[in-house]
C-alpha cells in the first residue's frame, strides 16, 4: 500500500505548471514538522503535486502560510544527466481549515495522475 498522510503549512502559494501533454497540474511545498531525540523541532519541506479539479482548487483556494493535510501517494522520478532522483506526494486529497471554501478529494483523475515526464525536474 502506498499512502502518505502529512500535516504542515504551506511554504509558498502554490505553482501553476504544465506536463508536455497540456494537463494542468499545481505545486506547493508542505512544511511538516517533527521532534528531534533532543526535544528539537525541524521542519522537512515536502513537495506536493495536483492534479485535474484538484489543482484547480488549489490554485484559487491556497496560499503560503495556510496549514493543510494531505492524502496521497508517494511518487519518486529519475530525471537527468548524472541521475537525480526526487521524491514527492502525488495529492488525492487535501483538507485546509482555513480555507475559504471547502479543497477536497481529486475527481478528475480516477485511475491516478496522469504519468509525469521522465525529465521534467519541475
Amino acid at each position: 500500500m502506498n499512502s502518505v498522510f502529512l500535516y504542515g503549512r504551506l511554504g509558498a502559494d502554490p505553482e501553476r505548471k504544465e506536463t508536455k501533454n497540456g494537463k494542468v497540474l499545481s505545486v506547493m511545498s508542505l512544511g511538516v514538522h517533527e521532534q528531534t531525540d533532543g526535544g528539537k523541532t525541524r521542519t522537512r519541506w515536502v513537495r506536493i503535486v495536483a492534479f485535474g479539479k484538484l489543482s484547480e482548487m488549489v490554485l484559487s483556494v491556497l496560499r503560503k502560510g495556510m496549514p493543510c493535510m494531505v492524502v496521497g501517494t508517494l511518487d519518486v522520478n529519475t530525471f537527468g544527466e548524472p541521475k537525480r532522483t526526487m521524491y514527492q506526494v502525488i495529492a488525492r486529497e487535501l483538507f485546509c481549515p482555513e480555507a475559504p471554501t471547502r479543497v477536497a478529494k481529486s475527481e478528475s483523475e480516477p485511475d491516478g495522475a496522469p504519468p509525469l515526464d521522465e525529465d521534467a525536474p519541475w
